[in-house]
């Protein structure tokens, strides 16, 4: 009789990189070890393996939700074979970019930042989420945000400011 193959994914699904482990369930219906079963594994990338249970990092494409399929090909010792195949889905991560309307003034200067970033995928920025850093102290979760900065008395006072960005899927 044919070995049934089957395998079990740890993830189906994420933000890449993606590490997924691969658990071998085959069996071989011949009353024989699983052991004398050959292994053959096409991870979808281009790249293959023949280990029993692998560990494999799967990569996001820049621009779209990135789709693999993994095929595994077991071989009985009586040179009978059985495949099956799994999908899983990697998203990219997203790109977090504003732009200020003032990069210099005198304090109080009050500064509107205008969100441009993207999810990378097929969403958009709507169904992002976003965590603002005003390098003041103050923080939000908006869209957009405007910071008030204040200047010292004795030398011109620089602030930092950052924002993350996450995709619907929860990329960073």
């Amino acid at each position: 009789p044919s070995p049934t193959s089957a395998f079990e994914l740890d993830k189906t699904d994420g933000c890449g990189p993606l590490t997924v482990k691969v658990t071998n369930q085959s069996v071989t219906n011949n009353n024989k070890s699983f052991n004398t079963l050959s292994h053959q594994r096409r991870f979808g990338d281009g790249t293959s393996s023949s280990d029993v249970n692998p560990v494999h990092t799967y990569y996001a494409s820049n621009y779209t939700d990135t789709f693999y399929s993994i095929k595994l090909k077991v071989i009985s010792i009586d040179g009978c074979a059985n495949s099956s195949v799994q999908t899983i889905q990697v998203f990219p991560n997203p790109t977090a970019q504003f732009t200020p309307d003032k990069v210099a003034g005198c304090g109080i200067l009050p500064v509107k930042f205008t969100n441009s970033s993207t999810p990378k995928d097929t969403g958009n920025i709507d169904m992002m989420s976003f965590n603002w850093n005003s390098g003041n102290g103050v923080t939000s979760t908006a869209k957009d945000f405007t910071a008030n900065y204040a200047a010292s008395v004795y030398s011109d006072t620089v602030y930092s400011v950052s924002l993350i960005g996450t995709s619907e899927h929860g990329c960073k």
